[in-house]
């Protein structure tokens, strides 16, 4: 593999993001992590104009003009690009289609001056790219995937570094499934990668594609810095599909039973979700159409406070119906409506939640984790003396004076209710706050209303020492 490319002489501007990311990563499990994942194909193109042709990509320049302030302003702090084709890539050099090498150096660099780091996925197993036909659709995978020899590990390794030292990219992504049949060779490889990356490069994340939750282990033992956990998604999915008269036999997919949570999972909503007749993200949920809207973001707060890092694929934030697809962009004609625009804002406001809220990146401790006869999910986040109370109601219906036991007693602020008319909910209950209650034995407990498929969060708040210092 010849990595002697002759590079243009690009003059980096990003050292004030290059200072952040190495302070960030001191302790990778408080950072909190919100990647958007993007095909720069078909995020937007030329005039709206369908890619099938060739002949409508915006080049990288344009795209960062759009990109940055529409990442800013929902709240993503990472973008992992999508390779040209999603089992064979050529590694060595950006794709061209955007523009050359240079301007992809450019491309980063606005991306790291705005405050936004660049992951790129790693395709590590593929045949040698002189046997590549042009009509890729021609292979199978079992063509695709073969076990990898000797060379890899020493080839994969330098082939990652030559992108991070080169094109200062943030972090690796790389698909590791695809090889369980071969564990201690792969390993072997991931772990040389991994160890030489952290080793020369100690603020570059790596992580690994899982869609079997029971490699977590395996991938955390070749030292990935996070772990793409794909089957928690699917299981989220798969309740939010489900009719809610008939979660409670399906509540174990909302509580996680028997997966692992972890500060060094990534939680994911991927392109691999939304296509090939697996529908839009919004489309999955069951019911009509404003059940689908309130299904989601009830779904969505419980995986925004749940432990982990989070991702999402680019249209699920504003509520795409349309499946992806590579020739056309996405359906930016969707905010012409109202509850897609007030699901932009959701979104917007719950990522932004996300990111200034320390207690998402604590400890979770279960207020009720068994309550599939109501379809309702509460929790207490906490980190260094802060807490933060998450309830769901999954059900379909609205429940009254729902008792939530907490720790303190005191007066709790709804700091995000999903069922707000601003985000095109109800606005059933618009409590915004709740003093606790106690019980004969003695305990707390706050008395909520819960809309139907919402999702509340609360802190508790001392009103009398705020008068005091104020």
């Amino acid at each position: 593999m010849d990595l002697n490319l002759e590079l243009p002489k690009f003059v980096w501007s990003d050292e004030n993001w290059i200072v952040y990311r190495r302070n960030a990563m001191i302790d990778p499990k408080t950072l909190p992590l919100n990647i958007y994942e993007i095909d720069l194909g078909s995020w937007k193109t030329r005039y709206g104009k369908t890619n099938k042709y060739g002949d409508a990509f915006l080049n990288y320049g344009e795209i960062s003009y759009e990109l940055i302030p529409y990442m800013k302003e929902m709240g993503y702090t990472h973008v992992v690009i999508l390779p040209r084709n999603c089992r064979l890539e050529t590694v060595l050099e950006p794709d061209p289609r955007f523009g050359s090498s240079e301007d992809f150096m450019a491309f980063v660099n606005a991306l790291h001056r705005s405050g936004i780091g660049v992951i790129l996925d790693l395709i590590t197993l593929r045949k040698h790219i002189n046997e590549i036909p042009e009509d890729l659709e021609e292979l199978s995978d079992e063509d695709i995937f073969n076990i990898p020899d000797a060379d890899l590990c020493s080839e994969l390794s330098a082939n990652a570094c030559y992108w991070i030292e080169n094109y200062h990219i943030d972090g690796i992504r790389a698909e590791t499934d695809c090889i369980y049949g071969c564990e201690v060779e792969s390993a072997d490889m991931f772990r040389s990668m991994n160890n030489d990356i952290h080793e020369k490069y100690p603020d570059i994340i790596t992580i690994a594609m899982l869609t079997d939750n029971d490699k977590v282990s395996y991938a955390e033992n070749c030292n990935f810095t996070f772990v793409q956990n794909s089957q928690i998604a699917h299981d989220l999915f798969e309740y939010g599909s489900c009719d809610p008269y008939f979660r409670r036999y399906h509540h174990d997919k909302v509580v996680f039973k028997n997966k692992e949570l972890s500060d060094r999972m990534i939680i994911p909503v991927t392109h691999a979700d939304v296509e090939g007749g697996r529908k839009a993200l919004l489309d999955k949920m069951f019911g009509l159409y404003e059940d689908k809207f309130s299904c989601y973001k009830a779904l969505m707060c419980h995986e925004m406070a749940m432990p982990g890092k989070k991702m999402m694929f680019m249209g699920s934030e504003f509520g795409q119906f349309r499946e992806w697809d590579r020739t056309n962009q996405l359906e930016w004609f969707m905010l012409d409506y109202d509850m897609h625009r007030k699901l932009r804002t959701f979104v917007a406001d719950i990522n932004d939640f996300y990111l200034k809220t320390p207690e998402f990146q604590g400890d979770i401790q279960w207020i009720n984790k068994i309550d599939s006869d109501k379809n309702v999910v509460s929790y207490l986040r906490k980190y260094k003396g802060g807490e933060v109370v998450c309830v769901m109601n999954f059900s379909g219906v609205d429940i009254g004076n729902y008792y939530v036991y907490v720790d303190r007693p005191g007066t709790y602020d709804i700091i995000l209710n999903s069922d707000e008319p601003y985000y095109g909910g109800s606005g059933v209950y618009r409590t915004q706050s709740v003093h606790t209650d106690t019980d004969i034995n003695g305990g707390h407990y706050l008395s909520l209303n819960l809309a139907k498929l919402s999702g509340l969060y609360l802190r508790r708040t001392d009103r009398d020492l705020k008068a005091v210092l104020s």
